[in-house]
């Protein structure tokens, strides 16, 4: 922050993550700081940006989690790395996710893994933004990624209702209370779906905000 926008932040997040950073710790810092320029992609230059591949992506995200995984971290910490690497961690879902629907009907076995994996990170990465940011726009859209997939692969099971009320909750918090009708809550979520998950939502919403 400070050689970039010229002022240094003392927020607990940022008090816990500096340390996580420190040269003390070669590798560790340097592989922090050598994914940082991913985890804010759009800021890459064209010939950059065209060479991300999802086998970079998913190269980098499991050094990170391997990181995560390590027993010196404490959990605040595991989850505040999280939320910093937010970022690069939809690029991969979003790469990973638009993999998988390319692919013809012999790899579906492969895809279900694939789908699986996405879950398993998003729901950690949702922990730690209710840890952190909770109802922020990322949070909601990380929410509806999770009620999405748990719904293709686990139908009818009570993860579908654990996932619908962990947005409920979230629109609350972000909204205030939603009042006792159904439907005007399915109506909040359904409009910040549409922002959040579909091509061009915002263009399409019948209410401009978010």
């Amino acid at each position: 922050l400070q050689s970039n926008y010229g002022f240094s932040c003392r927020c607990e997040r940022c008090r816990v993550e500096a340390p996580l950073y420190d040269a003390q710790n070669m590798d560790q810092s340097f592989f922090l700081q050598s994914l940082e320029p991913l985890n804010h992609h759009w800021e890459l230059g064209l010939d950059e940006a065209s060479n991300l591949s999802l086998d970079l992506l998913s190269h980098h995200i499991s050094q990170l989690e391997d990181i995560l995984k390590h027993e010196r971290l404490t959990n605040e910490e595991r989850r505040y790395l999280r939320v910093g690497f937010l970022h690069l961690y939809i690029h991969y879902f979003n790469y990973t996710l638009l993999s998988v629907t390319t692919r013809n009907n012999k790899d579906e076995e492969e895809a279900t893994k694939q789908k699986e994996h996405v879950l398993q990170l998003a729901t950690q990465l949702h922990f730690s933004l209710v840890a952190s940011h909770n109802a922020s726009t990322e949070h909601l859209s990380i929410l509806h990624l999770l009620y999405e997939l748990a719904s293709v692969l686990y139908p009818g099971t009570p993860k579908i209702r654990f996932w619908t009320e962990q947005l409920k909750r979230a629109h609350m918090v972000r909204y205030g209370p939603l009042g006792q009708r159904l439907e005007h809550v399915r109506t909040v979520m359904v409009h910040t779906r549409t922002i959040l998950r579909q091509p061009d939502g915002l263009q399409n919403a019948t209410h401009k905000f978010l």
